[in-house]
């Protein structure tokens, strides 16, 4: 016999005795035992009993284990899995055990006096909010427990005299041998109530010990998947990274080489060197050019250097738009839009919005008439006029300084929304598209919000006809609403039409489209805050249909969804901001490509479209200075370089344009002065850092006068090309105020410092 059998002989032997127990057999039992007893075989008393107990006590010693390291997951993971359902449901005292048990778990985080974490002692206790509310509402009616359903309720329980003592020494280790106690009884119940031989469970592969092989051998497998998808995923970063890097360093080394040759003073053709740059990264161009600094230092030069054909005639141009053929003003609209949309780069773009709402091009800032322009356009018969021209103020809307002009009259608002809910014209759904998609972008101004919600349109798009629009429709109607129910009108609105809201987004939930998820869960969160509308979400089934999404989702959307079902546990008040806040339309400049897909609008042969139809109305004569606007030199808080870069509004009054006649007058007076800049020590020792010139010493950046020259460079030439690099944008922390000053820096030091990054 070899070895490894007769190390399990007599526990074989027990298992065949043990099913023929209990088949009954017992002629052949008998036969069995003097059998194996005649040929010296052992049979191995209470096996199946041995190994039920040994079973007992490991999941015994797992739950006392998870106990006492205050692993609430685990620990009632394991009591779902293990305890007998029947002791759960009818032992009064396994019910209070288990809600002393919850309660312990829930004050546990409370018990660190040293260091309290509020977001575990919060986390912990909406866990037993969430219990009270579920199992736990079984034994509201017992005295004994009934004080301590206000718990979650208490800010510092411990200091509380109801709850004091939970925070004594000695009711944690009672509690833990209550548990000790009741375990043993609980678990053995379960196991002993299916008296199957060990042979069956082996022959249906339900032997205990397999099911645990099993169940770690499956975790295992998961646990290797996730690790392989997770190396699939940082190899691919990784190779981006190393990408970016190679990048980065041909840049730096073209900078460095740069500044070796502009410190020892030889000429640098700055064009030359960011040209180089842009061949190895292909975006520092555009972020170059939304750099307010190079946007103010280059606005002067290009004003100085505009060639006539760059300047539009706009009084010419609106009186085109008024008096000529409907076909004319199509084609019109639509090179005017492509001046946004297809320009080279975002300073023509930013150059080209800045102009029109310079010359006023929609008369929105005219006294004298009520937007006839706009109402010719949006009432007019001819489709291709009426979708060149909301196609045109789609456009128009994508910008900072865009919204600020349009928003400006609140009478456009008004146009547009009455178009919306009229019955007519609703077989043009690009139309539809475009007012939807314009309509979203000014709904990002508080201003426009109130306009948009006194108009009714919350009304309008409660429904959420997901199966009449298109996708960029539905986008922009679903941003839309959750733009307006910021508001606390827009938010008050939703209350009554909480039928059509629930079941709207409800189906808008089952698409798991990555584009519109975040606001339908914006606009959930908003309403479900609404007690009425909470308590119908309810009696829908809403919750249900949460978790069965959530389930399927991972990332920032699932975190999404487990705040909204937060709220149908636990009371949280939203509080809504002020409706007379001011507007913080900081949202970045986009052009969606829908603007000029499928546009009908096209030229025949003979006739003129682009820009070669605008050449007609180039200006005749050079001009350096932008016309004057009302809107622009009242506007507060937007700076002329803010308004060329279109990246943001700031809010203070410190930030207004400066005045270009004392810019001039300021220049003059310096001009007479000899320049005398002072050392800048922190540049200094960037560049003996990274170029190893100790003997250099640097100078900050100062204002030269036009008339002076440095190494045959013009001043404005030498201020563009040192005082202005790309700014890589980035979001602002939470402890940034808006208000607060940007701290001035030496341009050259903010090029180092980048360089040496």
């Amino acid at each position: 016999m070899s070895g490894s059998l007769s190390s399990v002989e007599g526990e074989l032997n027990a298992v065949i005795k043990e099913y023929l127990e209990y088949s009954k057999l017992r002629r052949t039992l008998a036969a069995f035992e003097e059998e194996c007893q005649k040929l010296g075989k052992p049979i191995q008393e209470q096996a199946g009993g041995s190994r039920k107990d040994e079973r007992i006590q490991k999941i015994k010693n797992e739950l006392l284990d998870h106990f006492d390291n205050g692993r609430r997951t685990e620990f009632f993971s394991e009591w779902e899995t293990h305890l007998n359902p029947e002791v759960r449901e009818s032992s009064l005292f396994c019910q209070k055990l288990e809600f002393r048990l919850q309660i312990h778990f829930a004050v546990l985080p409370m018990r660190k006096v040293d260091h309290w974490c509020k977001e575990e002692v919060e986390e912990a206790m909406l866990h037993f909010h969430y219990y009270l509310e579920s199992r736990g509402s079984a034994l509201s009616d017992c005295s004994e427990l009934l004080p301590y359903y206000a718990l979650p309720y208490v800010p510092r329980p411990s200091t509380h005299p109801t709850f004091a003592q939970l925070f004594q020494e000695s009711w944690v280790p009672n509690l833990r041998k209550k548990l000790d106690v009741f375990l043993f009884e609980g678990l053995k119940s379960k196991d002993d109530a299916a008296q199957e031989p060990r042979l069956i469970e082996l022959y249906h592969n339900r032997d205990l010990d397999l099911q645990d092989a099993r169940k770690e051998l499956q975790y295992l497998e998961r646990h290797i998947e996730e690790s392989e998808k997770r190396s699939v995923l940082h190899a691919k970063k990784c190779e981006k990274l190393q990408e970016e890097c190679r990048q980065l360093m041909a840049v730096a080394s073209l900078l460095v080489t740069a500044l070796e040759n502009a410190v020892k003073g030889n000429l640098v053709d700055m064009d030359c060197v960011l040209s180089a740059c842009t061949t190895h990264l292909p975006d520092l161009d555009r972020l170059r050019s939304e750099s307010p600094g190079f946007l103010s230092a280059k606005q002067h030069l290009t004003a100085k250097s505009m060639q006539v054909s760059e300047k539009l005639d706009l009084t010419k141009l609106k009186q085109d738009l008024r008096n000529s053929d409907e076909r004319k003003k199509a084609l019109l609209l639509q090179a005017l839009r492509w001046r946004l949309t297809k320009a080279g780069n975002w300073h023509k773009r930013e150059a080209a919005i800045l102009e029109f709402v310079n010359g006023d091009l929609l008369d929105c800032q005219s006294t004298t008439n009520d937007l006839v322009v706009i109402q010719q356009f949006i009432n007019s018969k001819n489709s291709l006029l009426l979708e060149s021209f909301t196609r045109f103020l789609n456009a128009f809307s994508s910008f900072v300084l865009g919204r600020q002009y349009l928003t400006s009259n609140p009478k456009l608002l008004k146009i547009l929304v009455e178009f919306l809910l009229s019955d007519e014209r609703k077989e043009e759904p690009i139309v539809l598209d475009m007012i939807l998609g314009t309509l979203k972008k000014l709904s990002i101004r508080r201003s426009s919000q109130a306009l948009l919600v006194e108009s009714g349109i919350v009304e309008w798009l409660a429904p959420l006809k997901t199966s009449k629009m298109s996708d960029y429709g539905l986008h922009s109607s679903v941003t839309l609403l959750f733009n307006l129910s910021l508001c606390p009108a827009g938010k008050k609105r939703c209350e009554p039409l909480k039928v059509e809201l629930i079941s709207g987004l409800g189906k808008l939930l089952q698409l798991q489209d990555s584009k519109i998820s975040p606001y339908v869960n914006g606009i959930l969160y908003r309403i479900l805050s609404i007690p009425s509308v909470r308590e119908y979400a309810k009696d829908q089934s809403l919750p249900s249909a949460l978790k069965k999404v959530m389930a399927k989702t991972e990332g920032e959307p699932k975190k999404q969804l487990e705040t909204i079902l937060e709220l149908f546990v636990t009371d949280v008040q939203i509080e809504d901001g002020s409706s007379d806040e001011e507007d913080e339309d900081q949202e970045n400049d986009n052009l969606e490509p829908e603007i000029d897909a499928d546009d009908k609008v096209s030229s025949e042969s003979t006739e003129l479209n682009g820009e070669r139809l605008l050449e007609a109305y180039y200006e005749n004569q050079q001009t350096g200075q932008a016309q004057s606007n009302p809107f622009l030199s009242h506007s507060k808080g937007v700076s002329e370089g803010t308004a060329l870069g279109s990246i943001e509004e700031v809010h203070s009054a410190d930030t207004t344009s400066d005045n270009p006649s004392a810019k001039l007058s300021s220049s003059s007076l310096h001009s007479e002065l000899p320049v005398t800049p002072k050392l800048d020590m922190e540049a200094t020792q960037l560049v003996r850092k990274i170029v190893g010139s100790p003997q250099t010493p640097l100078v900050e950046a100062a204002a030269v006068p036009e008339s002076v020259t440095i190494k045959g460079f013009n001043t404005n030439e030498y201020t563009v090309a040192f005082s202005s690099r790309p700014k890589i944008p980035r979001t602002p922390e939470p402890t940034d105020s808006p208000h607060m000053r940007r701290r001035r820096s030496s341009p050259l030091r903010a090029m180092m410092v980048q360089c040496n990054n």
